[in-house]
């Protein structure tokens, strides 16, 4: 994460661009951002969990489970 000062005036000015911190965190994708300045002014980020399962390696679809349940209904 990178910051930099910005004076505003007459002529604005942006100082030099710094690194804030450094570390692996959450994106928030291509819509949401993955952190916030709270409103008493904190930064708060979202930092990955360390005992993440890792993502399922395969989906099971069930087609026409409906037409199934009626008929174990019907019995």
């Amino acid at each position: 994460m990178m910051a930099a000062r910005v004076a505003m005036g007459a002529s604005p000015t942006v100082d030099r661009p710094r690194v804030l911190f450094e570390g692996e965190f959450e994106e928030g994708g291509t819509s949401t951002a993955n952190y916030d300045i709270a409103p008493d002014g904190r930064f708060l980020m979202i930092e990955p969990s360390r005992d993440r399962e890792p993502p399922p390696s395969h989906l099971v679809v069930i087609d026409n489970w409906f037409t199934e349940v009626r008929q174990k209904l019907a019995r």
